[in-house]
């Protein structure tokens, strides 16, 4: 289950990028979860801004929950990190069917936003591959034994 909890206070007087900022970070992450930055996306594109060519992955990263922290500014630029709670990766099995493979780790990725004035922010960094929830991957063609511990991995992470 994914996070999207209210850091910041409105009426605190903060910089309204840092809301902004982590309210597009929560976009982001939630979308990505529910695998719709699998293929060419209108609101990845739109949201986005990197200066490299994003390559087409053959894997996605199998979360448990993904979980953005308090923004910071530096200079035209908004930092909002996010601690992913990963599980494994999951491809191509070969067959038509999907292969997870299981990696239990906690990863944190610090998100670049860049303030472009008029045309508001934009995420600049990190390139990363998808990542998709455990609820997502369980309806992918994978064994049951695959099933089976995606969910025991969903159980021990539950609150």
């Amino acid at each position: 289950m994914l996070a999207l909890s209210p850091l910041l206070n409105c009426d605190s007087g903060e910089d309204p990028r840092l809301r902004a900022g982590l309210m597009l970070v929560e976009e982001y992450v939630a979308r990505d979860s529910r695998g719709e930055f699998r293929t060419v996306n209108q609101w990845y594109n739109e949201n986005t801004r990197f200066d490299q060519l994003v390559p087409g992955w053959d894997e996605a990263a199998v979360i448990v929950d993904a979980v953005p922290s308090s923004p910071a500014t530096r200079g035209d630029t908004v930092l909002v990190p996010v601690r992913y709670s990963r599980v494994g990766f999951i491809g191509g099995d070969g067959q038509g069917g999907a292969l997870v493979r299981f990696q239990d780790t906690v990863v944190v990725a610090e998100f670049k936003l860049l303030d472009l004035g008029s045309d508001g922010l934009r995420i600049v960094e990190p390139v990363q591959p998808p990542h998709f929830s455990i609820e997502y991957v369980l309806q992918s063609p994978i064994s049951d034994d695959q099933r089976i511990r995606l969910k025991q991995a969903l159980e021990r992470r539950a609150p």
